[in-house]
């Protein structure tokens, strides 16, 4: 202050400083003083009011979250529109701190008011203000919503982290939606996002829901060079992949290790084995796995295991030693439930024994098991397969009487049963008077209706069907969508195609690799490739990474031309392109090999090379002199292929595999 004030010496006079500057000298340095003084006091006038401002801002909130946590969502909303009103701005932390609370009570449609206000307010979202928002989408399988609000995110610019994407995979999950879910994976990757533990499982169950059981290893490799322990989920989905790949020796040793290891494998694991064994009817496999199970005190089994004991005998000895298996479940005082139903109902199927269907359903009625969606729909399809139309419709009306819950492929199967009869009004009718009655109607009844009317070629009623879904907040899957477009590619409709996939587009709709895959295979099935290839170009215009599923019609299409220069030329731009022949594309050039080794014998040891350069195939397992058989099964066609491979290499003194 001194220094401000002595900055001010006014000369006057002769050069001297006389009474009258000193004078000035002191009305000049109480001026300044004054200014000092009121400017402090401002600034001190603005403080208080800031602090003013946010103390009623907290106040404002800790009421409004009272509110919500009593469940008094209105009244809630009504508090903040006065706060609002009242020119009180909450911040990015506040804003998170409401929306948080409105989805502990699931009230979405308020959460989604307050994040558009906190845009419209220049206020920023976060990290956080979006998890929470697509959290709550993800546990109530709300897609659309989620992808809007993944797509804000996008806009706003902040950048998913594992927790997003763990949320993501597990959405489409929970809808079985696959093929999206392969794309969130690819844009983990483009993103640069470094998988924690729990987003590596989560890529793990993604590639073995779409068949991809060398790609979990793969993904484990890379697990174990980042040092990241596995946990007991991990090892499960390695297991998984090692049963899918027919590697059971490898599959029984994981398990040893988890125990060595301290993951306590507990039934899971083991049914995982005894599922692929119940699936090929191998019952001395099974026995085997039972003993050891007993023999090593592994674990106790429960119906989880016995159930496919139950199934895998009955595949392999028939309906009369499944229900034997049954029997001895019961004396061993094990529990079923409704998979032990529904494994019963599918050898009834199977066998076609259609009496014994309600008598099982009674006896497991009174043992307390209540049937699942699953059996429910194994219930219904059984007489609606067959065209037992009154059967069918009785079985539907007294699940439903009942109130269990049916899978929407129960509804769906009756409807397929009308259409396949050539009465799609009728099969109309009934979807609508099951609407009428409240009916919980997924999008397989929908489906069908597509399918039906475009075999007819019916485009406009398509395109009347599919509004009516989106009308009806049907959700529509990839799968609904083929079914539309499926009989008009096979009519050689091609122009009508491209236009509903402009329309499809143009309503915000993403086709999906899936549908493009369909598409591609009817065209290959008509040997019309240029076709088949121009579908491809539009994948690639789409964004959309061409898999091992798509290319797979290619092979059934050059193997059926007899071309295995066209094979081999595939097989490395698929390696080029960072795909991988899969157990289809391996199972069928196998076949083409054993009959015709001489011309297909190269395409073979092409397919082989690429296989052990991806070290997919351990050859210490697999005996060289191995036969393929007749009765292989599609999961070990890896091995045979192998075998088959170094048998050609002798013959042929071709350059070794490994090189």
């Amino acid at each position: 202050m001194m220094g401000f004030v002595l900055g001010l010496t006014v000369p006057v006079g002769n050069g001297g400083l006389g009474g009258r500057c000193s004078r000035v000298k002191g009305e000049v340095a109480m001026m300044a003083t004054r200014k000092f003084s009121m400017a402090e006091d401002l600034v001190s006038r603005k403080k208080k009011n800031l602090d003013l401002e946010i103390v009623s801002v907290d106040k404002e909130v800790a009421l409004i979250l009272e509110l919500i946590d009593g469940g008094k969502i209105e009244l809630a909303m009504e508090r903040y529109s006065e706060m609002r009103a009242n020119q009180l701005l909450p911040t990015t932390y506040t804003f998170n701190k409401l929306i948080a609370a409105l989805g502990r009570k699931y009230a979405m449609r308020e959460a989604e008011i307050l994040f558009e206000d906190m845009i419209d307010s220049d206020v920023p979202p976060d990290f956080v203000t979006c998890s929470q928002m697509l959290s709550k989408y993800s546990e109530s399988a709300d897609i659309d919503n989620m992808e809007k609000m993944y797509a804000r995110m996008k806009e706003l610019e902040i950048m998913p982290n594992t927790v997003i994407f763990r949320l993501l995979l597990e959405a489409y999950f929970s809808v079985q939606d696959y093929s999206t879910a392969e794309t969130i994976y690819r844009e983990i990757n483009e993103c640069h996002v470094e998988p924690d533990i729990h987003l590596f499982y989560k890529i793990m169950r993604l590639q073995n829901y779409v068949n991809k059981p060398d790609q979990v290893v793969e993904t484990y490799s890379t697990l174990r060079q980042r040092k990241i322990k596995p946990t007991y989920e991990i090892y499960l989905a390695l297991v998984e992949a090692y049963t899918k790949l027919g590697r059971y020796k490898k599959a029984l040793e994981l398990i040893k290790t988890m125990k060595k290891r301290g993951k306590k494998p507990s039934e899971e694991p083991f049914s995982l084995l005894s599922g692929e064994y119940a699936r090929l009817g191998d019952a001395k496999a099974l026995d085997h796995l039972f003993y050891m199970i007993h023999r090593f005190r592994f674990a106790i089994p429960t119906a989880l295991t016995y159930n496919h004991f139950i199934e895998g005998h009955g595949k392999a000895f028939g309906i009369a030693a499944a229900e034997e298996k049954l029997e001895d479940m019961l004396a061993a005082d094990i529990e079923p439930n409704s998979d032990t139903l529904r494994v019963m109902l599918r050898l009834y199927d199977e066998y076609d024994e259609l009496d014994n269907v309600k008598v099982v359903f009674e006896r497991m009625s009174r043992l307390g098991v209540v049937p699942n969606r699953d059996c429910t729909w194994e219930a219904v399809q059984i007489y609606a397969n067959r065209g037992h139309r009154e059967e069918a419709l009785t079985n539907l009306r007294e699940l439903v009487s009942k109130g269990i819950p049916l899978h929407d492929e129960s509804y769906a199967s009756i409807i397929r049963m009308f259409c396949s009869e050539g009465n799609i009004e009728l099969a109309e009718e009934t979807i609508s008077s099951w609407k009428a009655e409240g009916f919980k109607l997924g999008g397989a009844s929908f489906r069908e209706l597509l399918s039906a009317y475009s075999e007819r070629g019916d485009i406009n009623r398509v395109m009347e069907v599919l509004e009516s879904m989106k009308s009806d907040r049907v959700r529509i899957s990839t799968r609904t969508y083929a079914s539309a477009l499926y009989a008009l590619i096979k009519a050689g409709m091609e122009s009508e195609i491209f236009q509903i996939l402009t329309k499809l587009r143009e309503r915000g709709t993403r086709p999906t690799g899936w549908l493009f895959s369909t598409l591609v295979r009817v065209s290959c099935e008509q040997g019309k490739l240029v076709k088949a290839k121009k579908i491809v170009l539009e994948m690639e215009r789409s964004g959309l990474k061409i898999g091992a599923a798509t290319y797979y019609h290619f092979f059934q299409s050059f193997i059926s031309k007899q071309d295995p220069d066209l094979v081999i030329e595939t097989l490395q731009h698929m390696q080029a392109t960072g795909e991988w022949p899969s157990k289809g594309i391996i199972s069928s050039l196998t076949a083409a090999t054993k009959s015709n080794p001489d011309l297909f014998r190269p395409a073979l040891v092409e397919a082989a090379k690429i296989l052990r350069k991806r070290d997919i195939i351990n050859t210490g397992d697999i005996r060289e002199d191995r036969a393929i058989s007749t009765t292989t099964d599609i999961n070990d066609a890896y091995s045979f292929i192998i075998a088959t491979a170094i048998s050609a290499i002798e013959k042929d003194r071709i350059v070794p595999v490994s090189s």
